[in-house]
């Protein structure tokens, strides 16, 4: 082999390894407008932070469409084929101190979703023994958000601390898990039979259930419990019916 041919081989494969090696990125989120973002990828030898293009996400834009939302300062990977970053694409990346895993996300064994006071469960019991037994769905919104830190931009180099990508706040999802919240409503889909929706205000309790022995509602307040339900034998109530205007307000939103 001529020597130039090798010197050529060898060039060639030096430049694919700095291309593979420079193809995906972590940074955190600069800005977002719509569908796009910038990326901070880095810090430049003054300390001022290095932008990427304006980027789409992996959101699903088909048949169904989708728009996750992103904020300043969570971070994020970018994928770029041959290291050309106008055409790269972006990625939830690690937790962080201001973005953590779902305040619940320990307290079950399965997938666990959350948006401010907003929460969703699926409990799937794992291999191992692992939950309660139970296979169940809940929408719930909690009585309190669990508010992680607001995120702090980083300075540059010299200051790696004051950011959220730094490896060390990335590893503080445990310090950061928190409680699940108390319930202000609910709804539980379960695998047992039972589909239910909890509504707690103080002391009041209201409950609509459906199980595959008939349907109840309850209202519970203290001592005092009003309840209507049906099975197979026919309607029931545990009082009086009484006639009067309907007080409850329709929700038509």
């Amino acid at each position: 082999m001529p020597l130039d041919q090798f010197h050529k081989i060898v060039f060639d494969l030096a430049k694919a390894n700095v291309h593979h090696g420079k193809s995906e990125r972590d940074g955190y989120v600069h800005e977002v407008k719509g569908d796009k973002m910038r990326v901070v990828m880095g810090y430049k030898p003054d300390g001022s932070p290095w932008l990427s293009p304006w980027l789409h996400t992996f959101n699903h834009r088909g048949g169904t469409r989708e728009r996750l939302q992103y904020q300043k300062g969570q971070n994020v990977r970018i994928s770029a084929i041959g290291t050309d970053y106008r055409q790269a694409t972006v990625a939830p990346g690690p937790v962080s101190k201001s973005f953590p895993a779902p305040a619940h996300a320990n307290s079950i064994t399965g997938d666990t979703f959350q948006a401010g006071k907003l929460r969703i469960s699926s409990n799937r019991p794992d291999q191992n023994g692992g939950g309660d037994g139970e296979h169940f769905h809940d929408i719930w919104i909690a009585k309190e958000d669990d508010n992680p830190p607001q995120h702090q931009d980083q300075t540059g180099p010299e200051d790696q601390g004051s950011g959220d990508s730094s490896s060390q706040q990335q590893s503080s999802q445990q310090q950061q898990q928190q409680s699940g919240g108390e319930p202000a409503m609910k709804i539980r889909v379960s695998e047992k039979g039972y589909l239910t929706g909890v509504v707690t205000d103080g002391n009041n309790k209201i409950r609509f259930a459906a199980h595959k022995q008939g349907a109840k509602l309850k209202f519970s307040s203290g001592s005092t419990t009003h309840a209507i339900f049906v099975d197979e034998s026919g309607i029931w109530a545990t009082g009086p019916i009484n006639i009067k205007q309907d007080s409850i307000p329709d929700d038509d939103k």
